[in-house]
């Protein structure tokens, strides 16, 4: 795990907020004519999603690691997402190679694992940087000492993992790192910090463009069968702060989230 990579990919993230501008002007009425056309979610719908996001948001700010979060928010589905193919690695961030390497209660506490590592390095980040073009120069100078010695100590292999061996060892580190980063870089708030607050707002703005296809709750309704759920389930997909995309599916009643990334695939 390159710290300096981590940081820099993260605020890259956040750089990339603003919209691409389109292609022409008819590509841009296209665009619009098909989202016009395409199903909506209803206003109870979106305040479901709305308060789930919400919720989410806090359970994590509660505990800090995302084991809590998934026994009580997660769905059934979950647990069958991460069982089919390694595809989904590469939305938390995590080399397709390892995941192969583990068995499925191994990809649950990777998946618990990297997530926390990467959802705690962004709400330090945020607390200490501002979203601006000359942050990314700073990236790599905001850790704690501590931190950076730590991260030193602690490199998975740099290499293609090949074994079971080697991905458990992998499995160990980032399992180890949630706790320390957890004690040394967000054991006070950093929610609470003005230049967090400043961010956020500036984030929320983010979600309200009209050019970012997923800042608000948008209905997606596959056209195949989604980790046991059957073709044309209504899935919600939606962004909250900072780059971190929820999936929820509605079971038992009330929407659960079924995955939950730290990256977000282009639409």
């Amino acid at each position: 795990m390159d710290f300096k990579f981590t940081l820099c990919g993260i605020l890259s993230l956040a750089l990339a907020a603003a919209p691409a501008e389109a292609a022409s002007r008819q590509t841009s009425e296209i665009t619009a004519k098909q989202k016009a056309a395409a199903p909506k979610l209803s206003p109870e719908e979106l305040r479901e999603a709305d308060a789930v996001a919400d919720l989410f948001i806090r359970r994590f700010r509660e505990s800090r690691e995302m084991g809590p979060t998934i026994t009580q928010m997660f769905a059934s589905g979950f647990d069958r997402f991460l069982a089919g193919d390694s595809s989904w690695a590469g939305l938390v961030g995590l080399p397709f190679p390892l995941i192969e390497h583990l068995n499925q209660a191994e990809r649950v506490r990777c998946y618990k694992a990297n997530f926390s590592i990467e959802y705690i390095m962004r709400l330090y980040l945020f607390a200490k940087v501002p979203l601006d073009s000359q942050s990314i120069e700073r990236a790599g100078s905001i850790l704690p000492p501590e931190v950076v010695r730590f991260f030193e100590s602690n490199q998975p292999p740099q290499v293609e993992i090949r074994t079971n061996e080697e991905a458990r060892r992998t499995l160990a580190i980032y399992e180890r790192t949630v706790p320390f980063l957890r004690d040394h870089l967000i054991s006070s708030p950093p929610e609470e910090t003005d230049q967090f607050k400043r961010n956020l707002a500036a984030f929320e703005k983010h979600l309200d463009d009209p050019g970012n296809n997923l800042g608000r709750p948008v209905l997606r309704t596959p056209n195949r069968e989604v980790a046991g759920y059957p073709a044309g389930t209504r899935l919600i997909a939606m962004e909250i702060p900072f780059h971190i995309g929820l999936l929820l599916v509605r079971e038992g009643g009330q929407l659960k989230v079924l995955f939950a990334m730290s990256r977000i695939p282009p639409d």
